[in-house]
């Protein structure tokens, strides 16, 4: 944080400006405060690139799709005035400190509790990022803020929808976009940018997290170099927690279909916990910052003052200058940046990389690809409806908490007994319930629910309400992953207690479910991992069916299917595993990723992939509705 200089701007639109936060390629950021007492951060663009048509369409593409992003892991657009003689844009503010600082200059590698917690608020991040259906294409260190109560993904300066049709796109062409050593291979080529492309930068800001250096080397060896280095060799991952390497691996693949999901990431590193995330040192250091913060002069514009645009009356209104909105952008080294001020519990755990109900349209894929399967020899799947989806409702049926509950549930303790893995089979057909239950931390999610049926799948989590002697009590539940979209209410009026026998009673709207220990919750067995297709046109009308299966556990997208048709359609799905032993694999209805198809794609039935010898497996179709495809091994 600096202090002004003569050439600053006094008043930034409906802003009063505090201090200087940093500069890059084309533009200043400032701490600013609204009349309301609100700390934004606002940037705002050199004069001469105002001048420019070109660069205000794009800036003003780039806020339209920042806006589209919230939530307590990003930093959130307030305000904007693309209008005026110097455009400008206002986000939320929090104190703390980018990951480039702490980690090259302060600190250096973070510590494993630390690790942990980037990776699941970063995870999170990217997870509403593309929710949004935007693509943020410069996730790298300076662009990471470290707070108290989690990190922050900021500067949203060279994202844009990843949906944009190629006659619109936000570069010119040839132009390569991005930061060295933080580029996916496919950004590097000018290629399509995607979400797996996030999932790429994802990894190598982990690894330089947990090491103290970039994945790939730096570019004082030379760009050329650098830039032949992320697209053709493998990283350097040496001094990664043996925990994490594997999945900064999995991350760093070549191909954007070998990376994992949001949800393999949260699977490795848990859910954020929220408290004593930060080394002693730090959160000393985010408190001093907070106290300058305190410190500074900052009532906001009185009543009557000028209209909402920059000072054009102040020298800066043709010299400011921003972060840089078209090449790679330059946040500030040390001191406060721009974040969301929220609170980082509760952020949606949701693995599909375009997030739920980023299709309003559903499409339809041939019924023998991708109408799949349960396989019942598996002893997987059985009937029943979904608690929490309808029926009866009947309330009431949770009673009260026996003996004294805790006064503030985000400190009450479950007990041990709880704590773990839990599901269970409604007999009469394919559906499942699956539990997670964990320690209560910091306000986060105590429980993740997935349930299953022959043509829903739905995944959330709930919070702790109360902690009796016999009977935890659960609120707050909020769906996270809905196959179709939207058909998924959060189970209401919950309770747990244990039975007799050791098992956990679920009780939704006065129905109890009993369930048992899993014992299949491990990652994917080897076995199972690569890309496999159909043999033959395979059952796929005429087309070719593709399934790659990746590192990861249940709850988690691990495996997505692409079925390219002969007239042209290509249709792409994930799958969420949610069983499994050492010869099957069990998924919901698969997910609608991405369609480039004017007909469009739609989720098919649940499924189990059957090992059938080293290099080969069946899959096997859940509503009977089509006979059994075979897939050969084609890459490990």
């Amino acid at each position: 944080m600096e202090e002004l200089r003569p050439d600053d701007p006094c008043v930034i639109g409906p802003y009063r400006v505090l201090a200087r936060l940093g500069a890059g390629g084309m533009g200043r950021v400032y701490l600013a405060r609204s009349a309301g007492g609100r700390t934004v951060a606002v940037k705002t663009v050199r004069g001469e690139l105002a001048q420019q048509e070109e660069f205000r369409t794009r800036f003003a593409r780039e806020v339209r799709a920042a806006r589209k992003v919230g939530g307590p892991w990003t930093a959130p657009v307030l305000d904007a005035d693309m209008e005026g003689s110097v455009p400008w844009v206002a986000t939320g503010y929090v104190p703390g400190l980018s990951l480039e600082h702490v980690v090259g200059r302060s600190f250096g590698p973070l510590p494993e509790d630390t690790l942990r917690g980037l990776g699941s608020g970063l995870a999170q991040a990217l997870d509403t990022i593309h929710g949004a259906g935007v693509v943020h294409r410069d996730l790298k260190p300076s662009n990471v803020l470290l707070a108290v109560d989690g990190p922050r993904v900021v500067d949203f300066g060279i994202a844009r929808a990843w949906d944009t049709a190629p006659g619109e796109a936000v570069t010119r062409t040839g132009a390569v976009i991005g930061s060295p050593g933080f580029m996916a291979p496919e950004q590097v080529r000018g290629g399509e940018v995607a979400p797996a492309s996030d999932i790429f930068c994802l990894g190598a800001v982990l690894a330089y997290a947990a090491t103290g250096r970039p994945p790939f080397g730096s570019v004082q060896a030379g760009l050329h170099a650098l830039l032949y280095r992320v697209v053709e060799e493998e990283p350097d991952l040496a001094g990664i927690p043996e925990w994490l390497a594997h999945v900064v691996r999995d991350c760093l693949a070549k191909s954007p279909e070998q990376r994992p999901s949001v949800a393999d990431v949260l699977n490795v590193c848990g859910p954020f916990t929220g408290q004593d995330w930060l080394p002693r040192q730090l959160t000393a250091e985010l408190a001093r910052l907070s106290g300058q913060l305190l410190d500074l002069d900052g009532p906001g514009p009185e009543s009557g003052s000028r209209s909402p645009r920059h000072d054009e009356g102040s020298p800066a209104a043709s010299e400011a200058s921003a972060p840089d909105t078209a090449g790679p952008a330059s946040a500030p080294a040390a001191g406060p940046t721009a974040a969301d001020a929220t609170t980082a519990a509760g952020a949606p755990t949701s693995s599909r990389p375009g997030g739920a109900g980023r299709f309003h349209r559903r499409v339809v894929v041939p019924a023998a690809a991708l109408a799949v399967a349960a396989a019942s020899a598996a002893g997987l799947w059985f009937l029943g409806p979904l608690p929490g989806t309808g029926g009866d409702g009947g309330g009431g049926g949770n009673g009260g908490a026996g003996g004294a509950a805790s006064d503030d549930p985000d400190d009450a303790p479950l007990p041990r007994a709880y704590l773990g893995s839990w599901k269970s089979v409604i007999k009469g057909g394919p559906a499942l319930v699956r539990l997670t239950v964990g320690e209560n931390r910091g306000g986060q999610p105590a429980v993740t629910y997935l349930l299953v049926h022959t043509h829903t799948l739905c995944q959330g989590t709930s919070r702790l309400r109360d902690v009796g002697d016999t009977r935890v009590l659960l609120e707050d539940a909020t769906a996270t992953r809905s196959v179709p979209a939207d058909d998924c209410p959060p189970p209401a009026d919950q309770s747990l207690r244990l039975g007799d026998d050791g098992e956990l009673v679920w009780t939704v709207r006065g129905k109890p479910r009993t369930l048992r220990r899993a014992d299949d919750t491990g990652p994917v067995d080897d076995a199972f991992l690569g890309t496999w297709k159909a043999t033959g046109k395979g059952g796929a009308s005429g087309g070719a069916l593709r399934v790659t299966v990746r590192r990861g556990s249940v709850g988690a997208a691990v495996a997505r299917l692409r079925f390219d048709g002969e007239d042209g359609r290509r249709c792409e799905m994930e799958d969420v595993l949610v069983a499994q032993d050492e010869s099957h694999l069990a998924f919901g209805p698969m997910d609608v990723d991405r369609s480039r198809s004017d007909e469009g794609c739609e989720a098919g039935a649940a499924h189990t992939y059957v090992r059938r010898g080293t290099d080969r497996m069946r899959l096997v179709f859940a509503d009977d509705t089509e006979p059994a495809v075979t897939l050969v091994r084609t890459r490990r």
